[in-house]
């Protein structure tokens, strides 16, 4: 009796461990969120922009580097800091299942080239690892291409940059080529005839899937 019990207690905080995890709020996420992420900010600063945020005043911390940290936008399943004056960070919470949730956070460096970096955790900042984005190529930005002149623009990026951003509002990302912002004049001439946009727009439905 006493053993089925002690199984039953631990069943159900197991449970509950589990549960509230998956119901953390994005405030709670980003104390926890991982020093490789967020590298010049303490707990203590942290907290410090969480509560001038949610007081409705501009959220900016000295950071541990000595220059400033922006808390730009918090909700429940959103986050967007202004990490330095030359990168930020971006942070989404989204339905992998009718039970699961996973954060979606892009990195983004805007010196000299805006670039970033798309990275899947679990609710306890775990990596995670699967389908659930690929990368654009700069030919998906382009009007539809014969072989020849999918080579012809390939050739012209020897270096591909994409700037990668989440809407706080819904649970699209959309991608931009940053890549043309790179590129010489000449460069320039050659692709834009084949230009159909510089973004795309990706829809999450467990994965994010471009919208055509």
């Amino acid at each position: 009796m006493k053993y089925s019990l002690l199984l039953f207690i631990v069943a159900f905080l197991a449970f509950s461990s589990g549960e509230n995890a998956e119901a953390q709020p994005m405030s709670k996420l980003f104390l926890s969120m991982p020093e490789s992420l967020a590298y010049n900010l303490n707990n203590e600063m942290r907290r410090d922009l969480i509560d001038l945020a949610e007081a409705g005043n501009k959220s900016v911390v000295t950071n541990i580097m000595q220059g400033t940290s922006e808390l730009k936008a918090l909700t429940e399943d959103y986050l967007l800091l202004q990490n330095t004056s030359s990168s930020n960070i971006e942070a989404k919470i989204l339905p992998l299942n009718d039970t699961t949730k996973i954060i979606c956070v892009i990195t983004t460096v805007f010196s000299p080239i805006s670039d970033s970096k798309v990275v899947f955790y679990s609710m306890k900042w775990e990596k995670r690892i699967g389908n659930y984005f690929t990368a654009p190529s700069p030919v998906d930005f382009m009007i539809k291409l014969t072989k020849e002149e999918q080579q012809k623009v390939l050739s012209v990026f020897d270096a591909v940059f994409l700037h990668y951003t989440l809407s706080p509002l819904s649970t699209q990302l959309t991608a931009t080529l940053s890549s043309m912002d790179y590129l010489g004049q000449e460069s320039r001439n050659e692709v834009l005839p084949f230009l159909k946009s510089n973004r795309l727009n990706f829809q999450w439905n467990g994965k994010f899937s471009r919208l055509m």
